[in-house]
């Protein structure tokens, strides 16, 4: 399992704050309504009852502190409004460049009492809620958590630990509980034909971010004086030499004698008989 500390940032860079325009353009004011996630560098989902407000003319945006503020629409063709699914599609108006985002993975009874993590903005600040999987629906794509928290949570990823993946959507809170219930991406995946292919680039790049980074990222490269000066520091340590300030006396027993004196720092090593 990747050490929470890498995760939780790069979840966090992923994750946004949804906003509608209740203004004008010139004169805007931003009414808070949840939260939501990137899962390309164009497309963001959130829980669709969060845009239930929304009235024509209004404008939505995203904001983290990564990306700030951007302005988003809802492609209603790829939504799922009604409750057992409730889901919205965002795409970002003006492109840029967004290299955080979320791969999704899917769920099954199986995964009962599996560990979670859900990531989003309640009460409109930034928190991470571990939790459990208390019940996966067989008749409807949701299961039921104990990680919704607050107001703001809905549309928040809901990420499975062991898998790396985003696993739901926040829906909202059960009243007089301490969970609520998530939406599962089954019916999003199947019926949105882009987003499979959309996904796979994102599941790529997110386990190529968990990979371990090697120790070393370049090779150790030693010149031919580098290898001398280490042969003759490794002589000169081994005599024990390495403490006085003397000369050292070494024989040349192989080939043609040679004499001479190498400067060592501390001291000198005489080459001769």
């Amino acid at each position: 399992m990747t050490t929470a500390p890498a995760v939780n940032h790069l979840l966090e860079r992923a994750v946004v704050k949804m906003l509608i325009n209740i203004g004008s353009s010139k004169d805007p004011a931003f009414l808070f309504k949840g939260s939501g996630f990137f899962i390309s560098p164009d497309y963001v989902l959130t829980a669709h009852h969060c845009l239930e407000t929304l009235v024509d003319g209004q404008e939505i945006y995203v904001e983290n502190h990564t990306y700030g503020r951007m302005r988003v629409i809802l492609e209603r063709e790829k939504s799922y409004p009604s409750q057992a699914i409730d889901i919205a599609v965002l795409k970002l108006v003006t492109k840029i460049e967004i290299t955080d985002y979320l791969p999704l993975g899917l769920i099954t009874e199986h995964n009962f009492d599996n560990e979670i993590l859900a990531v989003g903005y309640p009460s409109e600040d930034f928190q991470l809620v571990r939790g459990r999987i208390h019940g996966v629906s067989s008749k409807i794509p949701q299961f039921y958590t104990d990680v919704t928290k607050a107001k703001g949570q809905s549309g928040s990823p809901v990420y499975h630990l062991e898998m790396n993946r985003v696993v739901g959507i926040a829906l909202n809170l059960e009243s007089g509980s301490q969970g609520g219930l998530a939406g599962r991406f089954d019916v999003l995946l199947r019926q949105w034909t882009e987003l499979e292919s959309l996904n796979q680039q994102a599941i790529d790049r997110w386990d190529k971010l968990l990979q371990p980074k090697p120790l070393l990222s370049k090779p150790i490269v030693m010149t031919w004086g580098g290898v001398i000066a280490a042969v003759v520091l490794g002589v000169w340590l081994l005599l024990g030499r390495g403490c006085q300030l003397e000369n050292t006396i070494i024989k040349q027993e192989v080939g043609k004698e040679a004499t001479g004196v190498v400067n060592t720092g501390s001291g000198n090593v005489t080459i001769g008989k």
